[in-house]
């Protein structure tokens, strides 16, 4: 029998294309928490998309690049104050030998956001090559450390470092122009509940931090309007907010 005959070499990428059939079932099949949480939630789960569907949010500064995407739900958060496009993603980042999972929350935010980043100390997985400096940031709790390409603003940080303390160990936090970007390692039904309150109480927090008059601004002074607010909703889910 000779390898090169035709007819076993079929027969070998027979089976092959066999078991990337039955391992890409498999993986749709499983259950993860993404699926519980969008069930519970009565949200739609999208199970093994495109990578793709990352691309408008590239380069994400917060963790490696992700080599596949596992589950993603896609909704709107909304609240009495505002509205916001949200993304929660069950990613695999690094590479595809040795992937690490990673919960990704991408909300929308206020379009003068500033772009900085918030990671553990010593964090290793961040990407370098993204031109982002350290920076002073004492509003911060300890085993934090944020990175920006300006100083940064202090009502910024401050609310940052009050929500780190309450949330506790292990996020990360990204801002840019327009986005608010959460990860963390941890994949649960509880740690979505979490990442969800997490990112609607920096969305409030942000937004008073930045619409808010400065300091010492005489009374009466205006504060800029959020773009992409809307009015009250008609319902309410566990954070303050739904998502729907």
């Amino acid at each position: 029998m000779h390898l090169r005959d035709p007819v076993i070499l079929a027969f070998f990428g027979s089976v092959v294309a066999t078991v990337a059939i039955l391992i890409d079932r498999r993986l749709r099949s499983r259950l993860t928490a993404l699926d519980t949480w969008a069930q519970r939630s009565g949200l739609q789960c999208e199970r093994l998309p495109q990578l793709a569907v990352l691309a408008p949010f590239e380069p994400l500064a917060l963790c490696a690049p992700v080599v596949a995407v596992e589950r993603l739900i896609r909704g709107t958060l909304r609240t009495p104050r505002f509205a916001v496009e949200v993304h929660l993603a069950a990613c695999l980042t690094g590479n595809r030998h040795r992937p690490r999972r990673q919960l990704i929350g991408i909300f929308a935010s206020h379009p003068e956001l500033p772009p900085l980043r918030v990671l553990p100390r010593d964090d290793g997985e961040a990407p370098k090559d993204l031109g982002f400096q350290l920076m002073p940031a004492s509003a911060l709790p300890e085993g934090y450390q944020a990175e920006g390409f300006s100083p940064l603003s202090r009502p910024i940080t401050q609310a940052l470092g009050e929500e780190l303390v309450r949330s506790g160990p292990g996020w990360r936090v990204e801002l840019r122009p327009g986005r608010l970007i959460l990860a963390t390692s941890t994949l649960s039904v509880e740690q979505l509940d979490a990442m969800m309150g997490m990112g609607l109480r920096l969305q409030q927090a942000l937004l008073h931090a930045l619409t808010s008059p400065p300091e010492g601004s005489p009374p009466g002074t205006p504060s800029s309007t959020p773009s992409g607010t809307t009015g009250t909703p008609s319902g309410n889910r566990g954070v303050g907010g739904y998502l729907n």
